[in-house]
């Protein structure tokens, strides 16, 4: 349940950066033009090739994530079985 709400937290600082994200690209971009000329581009084409390596990496720590939260969840709920059964041997 915490894990819940803090990505709720989350999702409300990274909603803005969908907004300033591509301003900034597009600002980034222009004033590499400006400097660089047309060579900016082989750095931006450098960029634009690493995307599916990057979204490989995130998919891969997004498992590795979910892997963790289950084995939290199970961990919680056999703690709480354990304290049900402290309980149950302290009313007899």
């Amino acid at each position: 349940m915490a894990v819940d709400a803090e990505q709720w937290g989350d999702a409300m600082i990274y909603l803005s950066m969908w907004i300033s994200i591509p301003i900034e690209i597009v600002i980034g971009l222009l004033m590499l033009y400006r400097f660089l000329g047309w060579s900016m581009l082989a750095g931006f084409i450098g960029m634009l090739l690493l995307l599916p390596l990057q979204a490989w990496q995130a998919r891969v720590f997004e498992s590795m994530q979910d892997e963790k939260l289950s084995a939290m969840d199970q961990r919680v709920r056999l703690t709480t079985e354990v304290l049900a059964g402290i309980k149950v041997v302290k009313v007899h």
